[in-house]
């Protein structure tokens, strides 16, 4: 059960809109202008070379920045990266076995190419992916998107990342009240071979929930 209150925690969508109606000078900025920053931020981190890694810490100050004036709680931004990580993690992963080429040597430890640029692709994710994640949190999902129809973005690209940003709480807050039930029913632990047929189950009833929710807003026009 305390595996289901961390995710359902993780998952809480409220607590970023929360923070998205915050008040402080971060907050009252143009979301175009903060979009426009965190846009330039993000293709300054991604242009450095692959192997880059020190002369990429220094760049950590402008997400540091963005949550520390807007009030942001980092147990907020870190519990959503931790969500995120494992898919930057099975990328990077395969950096070490394919680039064994020795760079230097670390208390007898050779330090591969591989795991240079493991730390590189780790380091920009957590860089970027936080830079968006202060940029959310501070701004909030619809001023954001409201700022990117200011900034020329077609409406249909704005709606869908409305629409995505909510279904995906959607469909995590389904498998957390899947997961409590199994749980409460099995009296343990949820198991790998309960959980996989869940999966078909959870894409099922996301598809109902998201068909119940799109009756309701034709319903309100």
């Amino acid at each position: 059960m305390r595996q289901t209150r961390i995710a359902a925690a993780y998952l809480n969508i409220g607590r970023m809109d929360d923070a998205g109606r915050q008040e402080s000078c971060i907050h009252r900025l143009d979301a175009r202008v903060k979009a426009v920053v965190t846009i330039v931020f993000i293709f300054t981190v991604v242009s450095f070379p692959p192997h880059a890694v020190s002369s990429l810490i220094p760049l950590a100050l402008y997400p540091l920045i963005m949550v520390a004036a807007g009030g942001i709680p980092v147990s907020l931004v870190l519990s959503r990266l931790a969500l995120a990580a494992p898919f930057a993690l099975a990328v990077a992963a395969c950096n070490p076995l394919l680039d064994r080429r020795p760079v230097m040597e670390i208390g007898g430890w050779v330090l591969s190419a591989g795991w240079i640029s493991f730390f590189s692709i780790m380091t920009r994710f957590v860089l970027t992916v936080s830079a968006v994640l202060a940029l959310v949190a501070c701004t909030g999902i619809h001023r954001l998107c409201n700022g990117l129809e200011g900034l020329r973005v077609p409406r249909p690209v704005t709606l869908q990342i409305a629409l995505l940003y909510r279904y995906l709480f959607v469909i995590g807050g389904e498998g957390v009240r899947m997961t409590r039930a199994v749980q409460i029913r099995s009296a343990g632990p949820l198991r790998l071979r309960a959980a996989i047929p869940m999966l078909g189950t959870l894409l099922l009833r996301a598809l109902d929930r998201a068909q119940r929710v799109y009756q309701a807003m034709r319903a309100r026009g």
